[in-house]
């Protein structure tokens, strides 16, 4: 689903990341995505990463994507994130992935707010993303139109951000709504409670296997 703008666009101003519009469960550190300044409406679900498109030897290539894929999660710079009316999230805006299920029925303005807890994150370690510049540099040098054409524009995915805990607030008119659209969402076990203001809290818990959002860097600055 795509991300209304000025929800995307406030998140990154406050949490330096992108909202995923769709859970991405297959995402992996430098894998290519389209972005510019913001992730694009349409992202391509083919998950090429840089290591694919990098000119390599395949056993160096299989090693890569081993070490990309076994990264462990790591507590995040924030541990939780709340996304409220500040976040204009009544104004038709599209939700975070982990709530996308039930949004079109309970209708985007019954929402009150939306709250991730115990947030972790894979980051592209330090001696890896050396030796990832250090390929790029050196395609750079050896076949500047290759660099050009192929590894200049792109972006990919620096870090990837989870969820231990997430829930979300429902204004209490849209109760009838909210009951129908959970028994059909597929989410495991939501726990349901009212607020001491009347609203409904629905809450789940994350895996940490599908992230909700990522830090997108362009190829370019690696070597500029």
């Amino acid at each position: 689903m795509a991300l209304d703008n000025r929800l995307a666009r406030k998140f990154r101003k406050t949490y330096n990341a992108d909202l995923l519009p769709v859970g991405l469960s297959g995402s992996v550190l430098c894998d290519i995505v389209e972005w510019d300044g913001l992730l694009k409406k349409k992202m391509d679900l083919e998950f090429i990463n840089l290591v694919d498109v990098l000119k390599m030897p395949d056993d160096k290539r299989t090693e890569l994507m081993s070490r990309l894929t076994g990264v462990s999660l790591q507590i995040a710079d924030f541990q939780q994130i709340v996304i409220d009316q500040r976040f204009e999230i009544g104004a038709g805006a599209d939700i975070p992935n982990f709530a996308a299920s039930i949004g079109a029925r309970v209708g985007y303005g019954n929402f009150v707010n939306f709250v991730l807890e115990d947030v972790k994150a894979k980051v592209l370690a330090r001696e890896l993303k050396v030796e990832i510049i250090r390929m790029i540099k050196q395609a750079k040098e050896d076949d500047r139109k290759y660099f050009r054409k192929e590894l200049k524009r792109l972006f990919f995915i620096d870090k990837l951000f989870y969820a231990g805990k997430a829930s979300f607030e429902v204004r209490s008119s849209a109760k009838a709504s909210l009951e129908a659209a959970l028994g059909t969402s597929g989410l495991a076990n939501p726990a349901v409670a009212f607020t001491s203001s009347g609203n409904i809290k629905v809450t789940v818990g994350g895996s940490f296997d599908i992230p909700f959002a990522a830090d997108i860097e362009p190829c370019k600055d690696l070597v500029d």
